[in-house]
């Protein structure tokens, strides 16, 4: 394919000269690569390490035989593209200054034509929410991308929170998250969800909730005292968290969820404070977790003391 001066190209990564391509990501992204301290050869293996272990090929716009543009395309399981994921590459299109919006256009329209001729129903980019209302009006929208989604991510200092009062009726019980069997705790998180105002949810087909579930991190968070489960002697169970180790003295809230017919009776408050609690005794010093923005539950959280540090947006193209 070209566009009057350019060439597009899409290859697997093995056949692409990575020190260009590092060198291209390190002259765009200048001032990400310096703040993090980031050297070429450390992006070299974190390309390499991440293109070797997923289905990646390498989209590159070139003009003559100078790289312009570039983009790296995740096919998963669930026939997505995910767009430049990871920090390096900042989600969205990467390009040259001269001509960067045509650039990012041509690569937008790449992908859609090249995910046209393949099994593909979706393609995402998920890019910090700097500057959204520029890039709808003048790269996505004229593209056919539109935002599904806004998270947040948040973060809450444990040196700053004394112990939280839980109480749960007489009825309930915690147990452990690793004493309940993984599709239960499926069902509890589909129903939870279902009746909730999570929009990434209901822009999932069947099959992508199913490994978005499955990639909340359940085998690294089963031994962690704040991965519980609520269960009712009546019900069963009726809500969890998922709660992994994520940085040093730092846990992650991958996941609550509370049954819809046990929703707005103090279940995720208490749960909440259960998961802070737990997080105290067991020596961490901050809890992190990401939300959308537009649900219910980041009132929740910036009522219990977490902070907002980063934000970002989905844009989606649906085939």
């Amino acid at each position: 394919m070209n566009n009057n001066q350019y060439d597009v190209l899409i290859n697997d990564w093995d056949g692409v000269d990575l020190d260009n391509v590092v060198d291209f990501v390190c002259k765009v992204r200048k001032s990400y690569v310096e703040e993090n301290d980031l050297t070429a050869k450390v992006i070299k293996e974190r390309f390499k390490s991440f293109l070797s272990n997923n289905p990646n090929k390498i989209l590159m716009i070139k003009e003559k035989s100078d790289i312009v543009g570039l983009s790296i395309l995740f096919e998963n399981e669930s026939q997505t593209i995910e767009v430049n994921p990871g920090n390096i590459l900042g989600g969205h299109p990467l390009a040259n200054e001269i001509n960067c919006l045509t650039i990012k256009r041509l690569i937008l329209d790449s992908i859609v034509s090249y995910a046209k001729k393949k099994t593909i129903s979706k393609i995402e980019i998920i890019a910090p929410m700097i500057d959204k209302e520029t890039y709808d009006k003048e790269l996505y929208n004229p593209t056919g991308f539109k935002t599904e989604a806004q998270y947040a991510e948040m973060k809450l200092d444990l040196s700053v929170i004394v112990q939280k009062t839980v109480d749960y009726p007489d009825a309930i019980h915690l147990i452990p998250l690793k004493s309940i069997d993984i599709n239960k705790l499926y069902d509890c998180y589909y129903d939870s969800f279902s009746s909730g105002d999570a929009s990434f949810f209901f822009n999932q087909s069947e099959a992508e909730r199913r490994e978005y579930f499955d990639t909340l991190g359940l085998e690294e968070a089963i031994n962690e005292s704040a991965s519980i489960g609520i269960l009712s002697e009546d019900s069963g169970l009726i809500g969890f968290s998922i709660v992994l180790p994520y940085g040093e003295k730092n846990c992650h809230v991958s996941c609550m969820s509370i049954r819809t017919d046990s929703k707005r009776k103090g279940f995720g408050k208490n749960l909440l404070k259960s998961i802070i609690n737990n997080a105290i005794e067991s020596g961490y010093e901050s809890i992190t977790l990401g939300t959308d923005i537009t649900m219910g539950a980041f009132r929740l959280y910036e009522n219990y003391g977490f902070k907002t540090y980063d934000a970002f947006v989905s844009w989606v193209y649906r085939l």
